[in-house]
Formats: C-alpha cells, structure tokens, sequence
C-alpha cells in the first residue's frame, strides 16, 4: 500500500479540507465519515479495503496519520480551525470515529500510542 506511506503537504491548509474533509464548505453540514473525500480520508478507505485484521488495520491507520501534514503561513488562518479542534475533537477521538464505523466499537485510548 505506497498509497498509503506517500507523504503529502497541503500548504496554507487553513482547515486543511483537502487533507480531511470534515464538512460541506457550500452548505457547512457534517460529512458522515465514509462519504469524506480528503487526502487522509482516501488512504483510510484504502486501508478499509485492504487490511484483514485489527492489529494490521491500526498499524496502517497510524502510518497513514504519519504521513499527512498540513503547513499555514499565516497565523491567522489558524487560529478558528485550532479553536474548534481543542473544543470538539482531538485525533485521538478523529480515530476513534474512523474505528467505530468501521468495527462498530471503539479502539482503546492505550493503542493509539502504538506505533508512534
């Protein structure tokens, strides 16, 4: 899966839609997670399609993670994206999300600092 450990950058990301599609930007209404389209959101259905058990699913998924960033110039333009991850979601909770729709259960906490 090269897909998956290709490295991308979205410069000026602002709140990086391209890496991770959260919501609609014409209609700003949440996008349920298996019809998101950004980068990341891509190398996960790759991952969903190609992996055959939890322990090979989480070690793809945290690769994946590993190999997305996002870069701003101006502070600025961070500053309500940032905001509103502190007060709805970390990425812990981003990969809980991912995990439940696809096992329908939670991944614990104690495994997200695997592989890092």
């Amino acid at each position: 899966m090269a897909y998956v450990d290709s490295r991308r950058l979205e410069i000026t990301c602002g709140e990086a839609p391209y890496l991770v599609s959260r919501y609609d930007t014409s209609t700003g209404m949440p996008i349920e997670i298996h019809k998101r389209i950004g980068i990341l959101d891509r190398k996960i259905r790759v991952i969903n399609e190609n992996t055959v058990d939890e322990k090979e699913w989480m070690e793809w998924i945290i690769r994946a993670f590993q190999s997305v960033y996002g870069y701003e110039y101006h502070q600025m333009s961070l500053f309500e994206p940032v905001e509103e991850i502190e007060e709805n979601e970390n990425e812990s909770e981003v990969l809980c999300s991912i995990y439940d729709w696809r096992k329908g259960k939670p991944v614990l906490y104690i495994e997200l600092g695997k592989g890092r």
